[in-house]
């Protein structure tokens, strides 16, 4: 009953693959691709797999995710084989605390461009450098409540927070939700943010919640050309 999250590499990264998943609780899992091939155990070509890692994601010929409950703070990264990126080597040194005692745990992944995007509760952050990990912080005060809200477009990536629809473009965080702040602060819409999920489409940006129930039963669309949204009573 655990939430996969699941990334595709590259075809000649590592000896596994090109589709891996992980979900922070169970073995991590990769899929070769072919029609007669299931998912199987993922383990690392070398060095150890972050088993507990979850918001698995792909860039700059890395894998990237979250350490998960044992270190919530870490971003775990896939390493070099030679001078190329590799999907399967995961060294001890490859990864990234961010404000380890603040308490806050890393809540999403995403990207912009070049950058990876880290997301914490209250927290935005950007790697500008995929071989060394450094980072800066880009907000304070707002963060990421649902991991499969963040979508990469080409005005910048969208994200859901407690406070609204956020879009950044890994240096500036600009609300643009106004016009639904009544239905996003919602107490029901509240309790069930971790559900959201989002994606792009027809130069919209497209998040379904949940406003009743479980499920999420609502889409939002938010028109990039017009800067306008509009609300769908989608069934999921």
């Amino acid at each position: 009953s655990t939430r996969w999250h699941i990334a595709q590499g590259s075809l000649t990264s590592g000896t596994k693959g090109p589709i891996f998943a992980m979900n922070g609780v169970d073995t991590p899992q990769y899929w070769t691709g072919s029609t007669s091939d299931n998912f199987a155990n993922w383990t690392a070509d070398s060095g150890t797999l972050p088993t507990t890692g979850k918001y698995l994601i792909y860039h700059a010929n890395r894998l990237w995710c979250a350490s998960g409950s044992a270190l919530p703070s870490r971003l775990r990264f896939s390493g070099l084989s030679g001078s190329s990126p590799d999907t399967g080597a995961w060294d001890a040194n490859h990864y990234v605390d961010f404000h380890p005692t603040d308490g806050q745990a890393i809540t999403g992944v995403g990207t912009f461009g070049p950058y990876v995007l880290v997301f914490k509760e209250r927290k935005v952050f950007r790697i500008y450098d995929t071989i060394t990990g450094a980072n800066q912080e880009v907000i304070d005060g707002i963060g990421c409540a649902a991991h499969r809200s963040i979508v990469e477009t080409d005005r910048g990536t969208f994200f859901l927070d407690e406070s609204g629809v956020y879009v950044t473009d890994g240096e500036n965080v600009t609300l643009v939700s106004d016009a639904i702040t009544p239905l996003i602060e919602d107490a029901s819409v509240l309790s069930t943010f971790s559900n959201a999920a989002g994606t792009f489409a027809n130069n919209s940006y497209w998040l379904s919640l949940c406003t009743t129930g479980s499920t999420n039963n609502r889409t939002l669309e938010y028109d990039l050309n017009a800067e306008a949204w509009w609300i769908h009573d989608c069934a999921a």
